[in-house]
């Protein structure tokens, strides 16, 4: 029936294994990985980066992230752990690049069930030794902590693959899907670290954003992380700057943020832009000091 083949679909996708060559690998990373495979589906919107990943063994954006992440890290002097935070992990080819490429402590939220699927499908092929470095928060990241409800047509599955438009929890009604979001922020997340009574303290080199409009509300709801952070990426497309979202969902239009605006935001917490094209925005503190 129509309802056992949603069922099936919510817990089981066929993968077509792909190698996956991170451009900066790690030679001294255990043997498992060496061979790393990243889990592809057949789906239309997947077409342009299934097409890149099986012509140059990865996703280019992601070998930027492991230079910028080793170019802040060598200019750190901390004891804290490094922490690599990802927002909007889709289907986890930089995580796992950055696995596969340094000794980074990663932390990813991604509330796409479909994309947690291939995800984690991923990382189980990995080594217990390297992925034991990377915690997965299946939740939406943004200003206030909430649930969401959002409905949409059953033909749209998977219509919106990122950290802050997607579900994890589903039931039917007539046509649509009741999509139930759990929202919270990154301060919430991160409470102990930035506790005057806690002994930990944070230490994040890289934060990358990879949302289509809710940037700047994830800043917002994580000020205090961001005073802990020397470099924050955000990756942008048409989406950002135009209407192309689903307009029904109410909480995401109220979302949208312009790349001019997530500058001015970011700015005001000290981050200096050292790089903007129509790929990614990036901001960093470092380069502040520097001056």
């Amino acid at each position: 029936t129509t309802k056992d083949k949603k069922e099936k679909r919510k817990n089981e996708i066929e993968c077509d294994w792909t190698p996956y060559l991170p451009k900066y690998a790690n030679h001294l990373r255990p043997e498992e990985d060496m061979s790393a495979r990243i889990c592809l589906v057949s789906d239309p919107k997947f077409l342009y980066m299934n097409h890149i990943i099986k012509t140059t063994g990865n996703w280019p954006e992601c070998s930027s992230l492991v230079q910028l992440w080793k170019r802040t890290t060598n200019q750190q002097i901390s004891r804290s752990p490094p922490l690599y935070i990802e927002v909007g992990t889709n289907i986890g080819a930089c995580v796992t690049e950055m696995l596969l490429s340094t000794n980074a402590i990663i932390i990813a939220f991604e509330s796409d069930d479909t994309n947690l699927l291939q995800l984690t499908s991923t990382l189980l092929t990995l080594s217990k030794e390297t992925r034991n470095r990377v915690a997965i928060f299946p939740i939406r990241i943004g200003k206030v902590e909430t649930i969401i409800d959002k409905l949409t047509k059953n033909n749209d599955y998977n219509q919106n693959n990122n950290a802050t438009s997607s579900s994890w929890f589903r039931t039917e009604k007539e046509d649509y899907d009741s999509m139930k979001i759990i929202q919270t922020t990154l301060d919430n997340v991160f409470e102990d670290s930035y506790n005057p009574s806690s002994t930990l303290s944070m230490n994040v080199p890289v934060l990358k954003i990879d949302t289509p409009s809710s940037g700047c509300d994830i800043i917002h709801g994580g000020y205090h992380v961001l005073s802990q952070t020397q470099t924050v990426i955000k990756f942008s497309d048409a989406r950002d700057d135009n209407t192309d979202i689903n307009m029904n969902d109410k909480n995401q239009h109220a979302a949208i943020c312009s790349n001019e605006e997530w500058k001015s935001v970011i700015s005001h917490l000290g981050f200096s832009e050292i790089e903007h094209n129509n790929v990614r925005i990036i901001g960093s503190k470092q380069q502040k000091q520097q001056q």
